[in-house]
């Protein structure tokens, strides 16, 4: 999908790698730049996404946003061969760290290869030069062997829409906590903030009012609970 959307002015030359990188490795290979400024819709140029169904316009990773909030970028200049997934899909994925001249990162270009029709045929190749009895393993996939994790979370999860995000974000972040929310205290809700901080939860456009709506706080609750974890 290649369509013009107004961005970062140093990142207009890696739209051109985009496509280009697109049209050299072929159908199997979705590419995508990320511009950070545009937060959390980020992807300003994408290419074979039929991959993933995303598109221009579309929002950022979960695990993209663990990443810029844990920093990683001060240790690397790029992941990969990790997973990245769909609902029908996996992929080998790969994120290189854009950055200025002053070292702020601004965008992401990210790359996710689809090769699940090469597992297919060496299946059928290995059947055919071995004989009945041979064992045959499952395909020994890059990412399963070496690969870069993202901080414990080796699965990149992709979303449509910046309301599916928070809601998974939200979600993971709860998981395990048992008690209602209207019996909350303030060190369980503290809890829950402090995780969806870990996630990079509160870099997303709107995650105020809908944190303070989850947690049926006003949002100026949820402002000073960040501010008390983070101090």
């Amino acid at each position: 999908m290649l369509e013009n959307i107004e961005s970062n002015p140093k990142l207009e030359q890696y739209k051109i790698l985009v496509d280009f990188l697109g049209e050299f490795l072929g159908p199997d290979y979705e590419i995508i730049l990320h511009d950070l400024e545009k937060l959390p819709n980020t992807i300003i140029r994408i290419v074979n996404n039929e991959l993933s169904g995303r598109h221009v316009g579309g929002p950022i990773t979960k695990s993209a946003l663990k990443m810029l909030q844990d920093e990683v970028y001060h240790d690397k200049k790029f992941l990969v061969n990790y997973k990245g997934k769909t609902d029908t899909k996996v992929f080998r994925s790969a994120t290189m760290f854009i950055k200025d001249d002053d070292e702020k990162v601004i965008g992401l270009l990210c790359l996710n290869f689809d090769d699940s029709k090469y597992e297919e045929l060496y299946t059928k190749l290995f059947s055919v030069v071995h004989p009945g009895g041979w064992k045959i393993g499952k395909v020994a996939k890059i990412f399963e062997e070496k690969s870069d994790t993202l901080n414990g979370d080796n699965v990149e999860e992709y979303y449509g829409s910046i309301d599916e995000l928070m809601e998974n974000i939200y979600q993971e972040a709860i998981q395990g906590i048992t008690i209602p929310i209207d019996y909350m205290k303030q060190e369980d809700r503290l809890q829950v903030i402090r995780a969806l901080d870990r996630k990079g939860m509160f870099k997303l456009k709107g995650s105020i009012s809908y944190v303070s709506q989850h947690l049926k706080c006003s949002q100026a609750t949820v402002y000073r609970y960040l501010t008390m974890i983070n101090q």
